[in-house]
């Protein structure tokens, strides 16, 4: 199992700056899924909804869920709405 570190951007700052998830493999697609468990966990399907139209981010890079991240932490960044 790895440790990867979930940096929490606007409307998932309800639940902290960051949390933990454990995965398999550092693939964004693992760690959108181990986000997704724990989002039902907490029994927050309001975000759960969020996450489906999110994205993941390394340092400035922006991540398919196909990409394999470097490190152990990653950004989650909710879709925003603006000029």
């Amino acid at each position: 199992m790895i440790t990867v570190s979930v940096q929490c951007l606007g409307v998932f700052r309800e639940l902290g700056d960051d949390f933990d998830v454990d995965v398999e493999s550092r693939s964004v697609l693992a760690i959108r899924n181990a986000v997704s468990a724990h989002l039902v966990k907490l029994n927050r399907p309001d975000l759960d909804r969020v996450l489906r139209r999110s994205i993941f981010a390394e340092g400035d890079e922006l991540l398919k869920d196909h990409i394999v991240i470097e490190g152990s932490t990653v950004s989650l960044l909710p879709p925003v709405a603006g000029g």
